[in-house]
C-alpha cells in the first residue's frame, strides 16, 4: 500500500525538480542583442562599391591594350617611300621581316640557348651546382618548409586549446575532502561527577560530491558527507557516533550573470579568436606566396640580365680583337684604349650581375627553407620559368568585390565587430545588480556503529533541512559597470569604422595593383620597340665600322658609334626585361590584393592548415 506524500516530501520533490530541470529549461532564455550584423555591413559595403563602379563604367572586364607602335609606323613609312623610289622591291624589306630579325638578335628569345657564367662560389669552385626550379615547385616547397608558415600554422591550434579551456567552465567538477581533528581541552572541575573536568574529542569527516555550472548561470551542487565524532566525557548514551547528510544546493542568478549569451560569452570570444588566428595564418601564406613569386621573378630577371651583360662584354671584346691589328694604320691608339676601357667597365658589370644572381638565389632558398636546399649551401637556383606579357582582361568591380570577400584583413575586421558585440553584451549585463536565488535541501542520517548505515538513513527522508535565500548587491552609482559598458560601445563603433577603413585600404591596393599591371604592360610595348630599334641600329653601326660610313667618317667616329649603340641595346634589353618582371610582380601583387594568391598557385589552404 502506497503512502500519500507528506507536505515536507512534496517540498523536497519540488526543489529537486527545480534543481535538475531548471537549468535545461532556462537554456533557451537568452538576451536579445541589438546590433548591425557583420554580414549586413559587408553586404551594404559591397553594394555601395558596385554602384559606384557601375556608374563609372568599370563593371565589365576590359582587356589590356597598348598604344600604337611609333617604331613600326615610322619603319613602315620609310619602307613605303623606298619602294616608291624604286630602292626596294615589292617583297623586300617588310616591317614584319625587320622586326622578326630584331627579335632573333636581341631580347629574351635571343638568349634561350645562352649559358650564364655564374662565376666562382664561396667554396672556390668555378662550376656552380645549378638546381632548376619552376614557380609552382618553389611555392609548394615554401608552403611546406618556410619557418614563418610553420610558426603561424601552430597559432590556430593554440587558439583551439583556448576554446577548450573556455568550454571547461561548464565541465562537471568532482570534489572530495577528508579531515581529521583531535582536541584535548583542560577545564576546571565541575559539580557533576563524570561529566566535568578535562574533555577529549576526536572527529573524522569525509565529504564528496559534484558541482555543475549550466549555461544560464545555474550552479548545482550535490554532496554527501559522513562524520564520526567521539567525545569524553559525554552526556550521550554513546561517546562516539556517525552522522551523515546529503546536500542538494541550487544557485540561480536572476539578473547579473543570467542567460546563455552572457555565460557562453567567453567561449564565443575564444572561438572568434581562433577564427582570427586561422585568417592570420592565411595572411601569412598570402604574404609568403607574394614574396616567393616576387623573388622568383627577380632571380629570373637577374639571370637574364647576366646573359645580357655577358653578351655585351663578348661583343666589345670581339670588337677590340678585330681592331687591334688596325692600330697605326687607320685606328688611333686612343680609340683602342677607349674600347679597352669599355671592356673593363663591362667586365665589372658582369661581376655585379653574378653577385646579384647568387644573392637572390640565397634569398629564395631562405624563403623556401627546404632541407634539400640549405641556405648555407652553394647550390644555385635557376628559374625554369621566364616572364611573359600574356594579355588579360580585368574588371575593377570583380577584383574589388573578390578582395572584399576574400581578404583575411577584412574578414578579421568583421570578426572584431562580432567580438565587440559579445563584450558589449556582457558589459550590459554587468550593469544589472546581483540578484541570486539560493535553495538547498539537506537530508540527515545518524548511526552509532557504522557510517554507511548513517548515510543510508538519509534515504528515509525523516530528517530534512530546507534553506531558501536571496542575495542582492549593487555598487552605489554603479560607475565601474556603466563606464565599462560605455567603453565597449565605443569599441564597437571603433571596430565598425576599422572595417570601413580596412575595406578602403583593400580597395586602394587593388586599384594600385591594376594600375601597375596596366603601366607595366604599356612599358613592355615601349621598351620592346626601343630594343628592336636599338638592335637594328647596332647592326648598321657594325657594318659601317667594317665598310666605312658616309661622308668619309673617321674610324674614331665609327668606333664611338658602335660602343654607344652597344650600350644602348644592352640598356634597352635590360629595360624590357625590367618591364616584363614588373608585369609579373604586379600580377602577383594583384593576386595578393584580392586574396587569391593561393588559388592562383593551386594551393589548398585547408590542406596547408591541417599539415603537421
Amino acid at each position: 500500500m502506497l503512502t500519500p506524500p507528506t507536505p515536507h516530501r512534496r517540498t523536497t520533490a519540488a526543489l529537486l525538480v527545480a534543481a535538475l530541470a531548471g537549468p535545461a529549461a532556462l537554456t533557451g532564455c537568452t538576451t536579445t542583442l541589438e546590433k548591425q550584423t557583420a554580414e549586413n555591413l559587408r553586404a551594404a559595403l559591397l553594394a555601395s562599391q558596385q554602384a559606384q563602379i557601375e556608374r563609372m563604367g568599370g563593371s565589365e572586364p576590359a582587356p589590356l591594350v597598348r598604344d600604337r607602335s611609333e617604331f613600326r609606323a615610322s619603319l613602315q613609312r620609310v619602307i613605303d617611300r623606298q619602294r616608291e623610289e624604286g630602292q626596294l622591291g615589292p617583297e623586300e624589306g617588310g616591317v614584319d621581316e625587320a622586326i622578326a630579325h630584331a627579335d632573333e638578335i636581341s631580347g629574351i628569345a635571343a638568349y634561350e640557348d645562352g649559358q650564364p657564367d655564374f662565376g666562382r662560389d664561396l667554396a672556390g669552385r668555378d662550376e656552380p651546382e645549378p638546381v632548376a626550379i619552376d614557380l609552382q615547385g618553389a611555392l609548394q616547397r615554401a608552403m611546406v618548409h618556410n619557418l614563418d608558415a610553420r610558426i603561424a600554422r601552430l597559432n590556430p591550434r593554440i587558439a583551439e586549446q583556448q576554446v577548450i579551456q573556455a568550454e571547461s567552465d561548464f565541465d562537471t567538477v568532482v570534489f572530495s575532502n577528508i579531515a581529521w581533528q583531535k582536541n584535548d581541552t583542560p577545564q576546571p572541575p565541575g559539580s557533576i561527577p563524570g561529566l566535568s573536568g578535562n574533555t577529549q574529542s576526536e572527529s573524522f569527516q569525509l565529504q564528496t560530491g559534484i558541482r555543475q555550472t549550466f549555461e544560464p548561470g545555474t550552479q548545482l551542487t550535490v554532496q554527501a558527507q559522513v562524520r564520526r565524532t567521539e567525545q569524553t566525557p559525554s552526556v550521550l548514551g554513546s561517546p562516539s557516533y556517525y552522522d551523515a547528510d546529503v546536500l542538494v544546493q541550487l544557485t540561480q542568478p536572476l539578473m547579473r550573470g543570467f542567460g546563455s549569451d552572457v555565460n557562453r560569452a567567453g567561449i564565443v570570444v575564444a572561438e572568434l579568436a581562433e577564427r582570427q588566428e586561422v585568417l592570420q595564418f592565411r595572411t601569412t601564406l598570402l604574404d609568403l606566396a607574394q614574396a616567393v613569386e616576387q623573388t622568383y621573378w627577380q632571380l629570373a630577371q637577374a639571370r637574364q640580365a647576366l646573359l645580357i651583360q655577358q653578351n655585351l662584354l663578348e661583343r666589345t671584346v670581339a670588337m677590340r680583337d678585330k681592331l687591334e691589328p688596325r692600330v697605326g694604320f687607320d685606328l688611333l691608339q686612343a680609340d683602342l684604349n677607349e674600347v679597352n676601357a669599355r671592356v673593363g667597365q663591362r667586365r665589372a658589370d658582369v661581376l655585379r650581375a653574378q653577385r646579384t644572381v647568387r644573392d637572390l638565389s640565397d634569398q629564395l632558398k631562405q624563403l623556401l627553407n627546404d632541407p634539400d636546399l640549405p641556405v648555407l649551401g652553394e647550390e644555385l637556383l635557376v628559374p625554369s620559368d621566364l616572364p611573359v606579357d600574356s594579355e588579360i582582361a580585368i574588371s575593377r568591380l570583380d577584383e574589388v568585390t573578390t578582395a572584399l570577400q576574400n581578404r583575411p584583413e577584412t574578414q578579421i575586421a568583421l570578426l572584431q565587430i562580432e567580438d565587440t558585440d559579445i563584450r558589449r553584451l556582457v558589459a550590459d549585463n554587468n550593469r544589472l545588480p546581483i540578484l541570486n536565488l539560493t535553495a538547498s535541501v539537506n537530508y540527515n542520517g545518524l548511526d552509532v556503529d557504522d557510517g554507511l548505515d548513517a548515510l543510508g538513513d538519509t534515504a528515509d527522508l525523516d530528517f530534512i533541512d530546507y534553506a531558501l535565500g536571496v542575495e542582492f548587491e549593487r555598487p552605489w552609482g554603479n560607475r565601474d559597470a556603466e563606464a565599462l559598458y560605455a567603453q565597449r560601445t565605443l569599441e564597437r563603433t571603433q571596430a565598425m569604422d576599422n572595417y570601413r577603413r580596412q575595406s578602403q585600404l583593400v580597395t586602394v591596393e587593388v586599384k594600385q595593383a591594376i594600375r601597375q599591371i596596366e603601366e607595366a604592360y604599356q612599358i613592355i610595348g615601349t621598351t620592346r620597340e626601343t630594343r628592336r630599334a636599338s638592335a637594328l641600329s647596332l647592326e648598321v653601326a657594325d657594318v659601317q665600322l667594317d665598310q666605312g660610313g658616309r661622308n668619309e667618317e673617321t674610324y674614331t667616329i665609327r668606333v664611338d658609334r658602335v660602343l654607344a649603340r652597344q650600350d644602348a641595346l644592352a640598356q634597352a634589353e635590360l629595360a624590357e626585361l625590367q618591364a616584363l618582371t614588373d608585369y609579373m610582380v604586379a600580377l602577383a601583387q594583384l593576386h595578393r590584393a584580392t586574396g587569391t594568391s593561393l588559388d592562383h598557385a593551386g594551393i589548398d589552404f585547408e590542406a596547408e592548415r591541417g599539415r603537421e
